[in-house]
């Protein structure tokens, strides 16, 4: 082989090694573009407040409230969610909310508790009801996990048109079995416990606006801050943490 013909074979060589790179560049480009179309769902950091509900039977912090400085105009009261925005630049449509969190777990917990401090105190789980026999709680029954398990949304737009988050309704038998561990965690005074709270698990299925569909979870974890009067006066925050998110 000549040297002309070397250089002509290099010269080739470096051509088609070019093109390739460039056609990469376009290829990751093109995936770029269409990742910062896509939505984005973020659970923002919520404090609440807790306090028995006017006229409710129980005496537990029953009621979560977003904390004051947090509460969006025309809030109803006693009504809990979470903040929901889209920071991608594309719509969400057709969402889909699953809530789970180990309800029998809570439960042998209540009762382990519950033996420590009222002896006469039993929880069960049932056919998805939660209900409570008590000497001094007294029998009452909670909210049937069976219509809280899931929600939904038509469409979320994105922060850049719409910065106002929406409100996410949580369930309200997670925030009744909370309150009833802050009322048992006071009554053993351990500090080391009021760290030690179930965690409950959102699972998103929406579609952007080409119709792919997108999966995402989160884990909320529970931080109690302060309670007082044996957890009949509560204040914390929740804390969501984003698992995964994937696009089928």
């Amino acid at each position: 082989m000549t040297i002309e013909q070397l250089i002509t074979l290099l010269a080739g060589i470096g051509t088609v090694v070019s093109a390739g790179v460039a056609f990469w560049a376009v290829l990751q480009m093109k995936k770029q573009r269409e990742l910062s179309y896509l939505p984005d769902l973020v659970i923002s950091r919520m404090f609440f407040d807790g306090c028995r509900c006017q006229d409710a039977e129980s005496y537990f912090a029953n009621g979560w409230t977003p904390s004051p400085f947090l509460k969006i105009e025309g809030d109803e009261e006693f009504v809990f969610y979470l903040p929901l925005r889209n920071v991608g630049l594309g719509t969400a449509k057709n969402i889909s909310v699953a809530w789970s969190f180990p309800i029998e777990e809570i439960v042998c917990k209540l009762n382990d508790l519950g033996q420590k401090n009222l002896p006469l105190t039993h929880f069960s789980f049932d056919d998805g009801k939660i209900t409570i026999q008590s000497e001094s709680l007294g029998n009452q029954g909670l909210n049937s996990w069976f219509n809280q398990q899931k929600s939904s949304l038509e469409y979320l737009l994105p922060v850049t048109v719409k910065s106002e988050p929406v409100k996410l309704e949580f369930p309200i038998l997670f925030t009744q079995l909370c309150s009833y561990l802050f009322f048992f965690h006071e009554k053993n005074n351990d500090p080391n416990s009021m760290q030690n709270f179930p965690v409950i698990r959102a699972h998103f299925e929406y579609y952007d606006i080409g119709g792919e569909l997108h999966k995402t979870d989160f884990d909320i974890n529970v931080l109690l801050r302060h309670a007082e009067g044996d957890g009949r006066i509560v204040s914390g925050e929740l804390e969501a943490t984003k698992l995964s998110q994937r696009s089928t």
